[in-house]
């Protein structure tokens, strides 16, 4: 039997990570619901193909910890199952449930954002579609980890491939993304956007649950509430650098327009060049395969709750602040898009995409118009990342006005290398004239 042996530099919001010292169920007396069960291990097997396989045993541990993922239950399944020549084989899944949250702010956000839906949605129909294009044309890039079964009538789950088993794991959310890193998530995210546009030419619009991003008017009461409590720690903390007062001072009326304009720079220009983009693209959302000299060779996305219909300034945007090393958020920003805008234009023209495809001038127009979404990124994704004590990082403390939760904030907007981070960041958007509203 095979066992799966790794390690991860960081926690994954899918858990799909090398093997943790976590109990199983049996160590840990474990409290399975009551389908989970020799039967539905069977119907995995069914579903991956491997109905004639004669079910042994499995084992169930669990996948994620507190502030890991607020919207699902994960676990490590390992099956022990016999092959069509009686040979007894360790086979792993990671198993998504969407769980059931207490009434108050958190329930309310996740069922206006609709993320398992939306999840089953892209797992099931768009990303297997979207592969299938590339494959057509020769391309046979893998975009996520394989589905094996989902359902989206209770209980609400999601079976993946378990990327371990094929050496992925994260990179360090802390340090950012080096330029190796870099390279192959743009030339990945490129052919993931490419794709979704031929897609959609190809077979029409997607879904309407695919067509409402992070920022909406149905969260705006609820996150005005919250977002200006985050202001006010955000402003402490810049006031500390040298042109903190002028960064302030810019920031003047974002208790009151700060949430219209994020609903704007993410809304939809019809006439313009839209693509799917993942939504929540950053370090922990991402898996890298290395090969000899710790040589980054593949990576795959993962977390695939807050797809959105839209301009690719989203993606870009939200994951060059939120991911990239220190020195490439700015300096090398260009070189990026640059880079995106080659291979976007490659896969477009491989695909055979009809309309007119956007030139590296109109790319660079559209992120500068819709330059506020980095801002935005600064201040909701950013000190997340940045923060190394993250125990109490989950979206009920983000959402908390209680001591819990002011305190939460304070531990991220006066981190000191968040605050160092944002002195870089914010004069290059002073500079581009972006950061007042």
């Amino acid at each position: 039997m095979e066992k799966v042996n790794g390690t991860a530099a960081d926690s994954a919001t899918d858990g799909i990570v090398a093997d943790e010292l976590i109990p199983t169920s049996k160590e840990s007396s474990l409290e399975l619901p009551s389908w989970i069960n020799s039967d539905y291990f069977k119907e995995i097997l069914a579903s991956d193909g491997k109905s004639e396989w004669k079910y042994i045993s499995h084992d169930v541990r669990m996948a994620n910890e507190k502030g890991e993922n607020y919207a699902s239950v994960l676990y490590r399944v390992k099956v022990i199952a016999e092959n069509k020549e009686n040979v007894a084989e360790e086979l792993s899944y990671i198993l998504k449930v969407n769980h059931t949250l207490e009434d108050g702010p958190t329930k309310e956000v996740m069922e206006i954002f609709n993320v398992f839906t939306k999840e089953v949605e892209m797992y099931k129909s768009v990303v297997p579609s979207i592969e299938q294009l590339l494959h057509k044309s020769g391309d046979f890039t893998q975009i996520s980890p394989k589905c094996i079964k989902t359902s989206t009538s209770a209980p609400e789950q999601i079976v993946l491939e378990d990327l371990s088993k094929k050496g992925f794991k994260m990179a360090s959310r802390h340090e950012g993304l080096n330029w190796d890193h870099v390279k192959l998530v743009i030339e990945r995210l490129s052919k993931f956007h490419a794709a979704s546009a031929v897609l959609q030419a190809n077979n029409g619009p997607y879904r309407d649950i695919l067509l409402q991003g992070m920022y909406n008017e149905k969260l705006k009461p609820m996150v005005e509430v919250f977002f200006n409590s985050n202001l006010t720690m955000l402003k402490e903390g810049i006031q500390q650098l040298p042109n903190g007062t002028r960064y302030i001072k810019r920031m003047d009326n974002y208790e009151n327009e700060c949430f219209e304009k994020s609903i704007e720079v993410t809304k939809c220009n019809p006439d313009g060049f839209n693509v799917l983009n993942h939504g929540d693209l950053w370090t922990n959302n991402l898996m890298f395969k290395y090969g000899d000299n710790d040589n980054v060779e593949d990576m795959l996305f993962i977390d695939l709750q807050m797809p959105v219909w839209g301009s690719p300034a989203i993606d870009l945007h939200y994951f060059i602040v939120s991911s990239t090393e220190k020195k490439l958020k700015t300096a090398e920003f260009d070189a990026i898009i640059q880079h995106y805008h080659e291979h976007l234009v490659k896969t477009l023209k491989q695909l055979g995409y009809k309309a007119r495809i956007p030139t590296l001038l109109e790319l660079q127009v559209d992120l500068l118009q819709r330059g506020f979404l980095g801002v935005m990124a600064s201040i909701s994704v950013l000190p997340v990342v940045l923060l190394k004590d993250c125990e109490d990082a989950d979206i009920n403390n983000m959402l908390d006005e209680g001591d819990t939760g002011m305190n939460f904030k304070r531990k991220l907007y006066l981190n000191p290398v968040y605050i160092n981070m944002l002195d870089m960041l914010y004069d290059y958007y002073d500079k581009k004239g972006i950061l007042q509203i």
